[in-house]
């Protein structure tokens, strides 16, 4: 016998299946008629006790109608599908390409003021981490 709603083969002695009775079947019914599915359940149909959890529960239901609204137009943006940006040879701010002059050692080099620093970390809540009274902390905090 197979799950109705996986249609991978169903042990009727192992615990994790399940023979459906009219009430389940009713239940499966009105997930499929809330998906938009034209899966029609009747008493007697066997069912993997997960499969039918996963169908019948709201959350899945309604994750596969908005997703259903969406359509597939809408792709999904990946972290990995952009492009990794590189701290060593661009801006931070402006993300433009730092040019080291060999004259001119900090044309666009480290800002290591106080105030700079201090207004880094109480920005992103890891002031409390660092001491600015202690240079050493400050240098290691901008590499």
């Amino acid at each position: 016998m197979k799950c109705l709603l996986c249609h991978h083969e169903v042990d009727l002695t192992d615990p994790k299946t399940n023979v459906l009775s009219v009430k389940g079947a009713e239940s499966i019914n009105n997930a499929s008629s809330a998906r938009g599915d034209t899966l029609f359940a009747k008493a007697g149909d066997a069912v993997h006790n997960d499969c039918r959890s996963k169908y019948t529960h709201r959350r899945n239901i309604v994750a596969q109608q908005k997703l259903g609204e969406a359509g597939s137009s809408q792709h999904k943006r990946l972290r990995s599908s952009t492009p990794v940006f590189d701290f060593k040879t661009k801006c931070l701010f402006c993300c433009s390409e730092v040019v080291e002059n060999p004259k001119k050692k900090y044309e666009n080099g480290k800002v290591v003021t106080t105030s700079f620093v201090h207004s880094v970390l109480n920005s992103h809540n890891i002031f409390h981490s660092i001491d600015l009274n202690d240079h050493n902390s400050i240098t290691k905090m901008s590499l």
